[in-house]
Parts: structure tokens; C-alpha cells; sequence
């Protein structure tokens, strides 16, 4: 998967020359509603009674943005950033949801390769013989194998990018869901994440 976006563009001069950017891990209202499979939504949907023993870095997708247009202003040609915010385990991660939300975290650990035999059969039910959009993201599973941390520090220094804290865009993501999220279907309507319907 190819996670960079060049910008910094000089059309000024004849050559073009560019900033390389990485970023990962965003807590992307859009890229998040690109699948079904999202784990925010699958947890304050309830689909998730178990985890993988994983981590990811974890950023505001706005935070992002702010370090594109940063790296554009301050960022030297040839160098490249990190744009991330925290490292946080998937069963912090899912701590904090449980807070935030008032439900349970799930419970069961399971084992990566389980996690993974269970993706494949989700995938050849769901995808091959039913022809419907698989529950268990078969690529999430195959990165959860190892953790993705990573460090934005080169960014926080070089170019005074400073992330919110992942606590608060994760409640930002689930406010989105809560009070804004216009699904296309009607069983995709969650009026029941709301604390009122609760």
C-alpha cells in the first residue's frame, strides 16, 4: 500500500520539486466509511467480541492535514515525515471507545493466525459464495500481525507539527458517528449509539 503524498509543488521554477510525506494510522472519517469493516463502527455497532493482540499509531485525520500544509511552508526537499500521533495497543484503543461510548470492551483476546484462518473463511463465504461484503477486513488482519508504531518526532521538531491527543479524536470520531453519519442504507442507521436512545 503506498501511504506517501508528494506535495510542495514550486511552479515557480522549471524543475518541480517536492516534499515527501508519510502518514498513518488516521482517524479518517472518510477513509472510515469507505468500509463497512471500520472498527469504530464495528465496535459501536457491538461486532467486535474479540481482538488481536496488535498496535497502531493513531492520528486526527485534520491533524494530518495541518502537517501536509506545514511540511509545504517549512519542509526541506528531499526529507520526509511522519505525520502520526500515539502509539496505542488495538485493547487501549478499545478501552478508551468502551469509556467514551459506555459499553464493554470485548474480551477475548484471540491469536493472530485464528484471527487470520477466520478472515479467510469470512472472505470465500461472504465475498465468493454469497457475493456480499465480508465482515472481517482480510488486510486489517494481515496487518495486525505486527505493530505499527511509529514516530512523528522528525515532524514535531523540524516542522512544529503538534498532533491532538488520541483520546479526543477518537471521541471526535464517535461524536461524527453519533450525531452526523447520513448512511446510504437502513441497516446501516445506528440511532441506538446515541447515549438519549441508550
Amino acid at each position: 500500500m503506498n501511504n506517501h503524498k508528494y506535495i510542495g509543488m514550486d511552479v515557480h521554477k522549471a524543475t518541480t520539486v517536492a516534499v515527501v510525506v508519510d502518514y498513518v494510522g488516521n482517524v479518517n472519517l472518510e477513509s472510515i466509511l469507505q468500509t463497512k469493516s471500520s472498527s469504530i463502527l464495528d465496535f459501536l455497532k457491538g461486532r467486535m467480541p474479540a481482538y488481536v493482540d496488535t498496535g497502531l499509531n493513531i492520528v486526527a485525520v485534520e491533524d494530518v492535514a495541518c502537517g501536509h500544509l506545514l511540511a509545504e511552508e517549512k519542509g526541506h526537499v528531499g526529507e520526509r515525515y511522519i505525520l502520526g500521533g500515539e502509539n496505542w495497543s488495538l485493547e487501549e484503543i478499545l478501552e478508551t471507545l468502551a469509556s467514551i461510548c459506555g459499553k464493554r470492551t470485548p474480551q477475548v483476546p484471540i491469536p493472530w493466525i485464528v484471527a487470520l484462518l477466520a478472515g479467510y473463511l469470512d472472505n470465500f463465504v461472504m465475498g465468493t459464495i454469497l457475493r456480499r461484503e465480508p465482515f472481517i477486513p482480510l488486510e486489517g488482519v494481515r496487518m495486525a500481525r505486527h505493530k505499527m508504531y511509529v514516530s512523528s518526532e522528525k515532524a514535531r521538531r523540524e516542522l512544529g507539527y503538534d498532533p491532538r491527543p488520541v483520546e479526543q479524536a477518537l471521541r471526535e470520531a464517535v461524536d461524527y458517528f453519533r450525531y452526523r453519519w447520513q448512511p446510504d442504507s437502513v441497516q446501516d442507521r445506528i440511532s441506538s449509539l446515541r447515549p438519549d436512545a441508550a
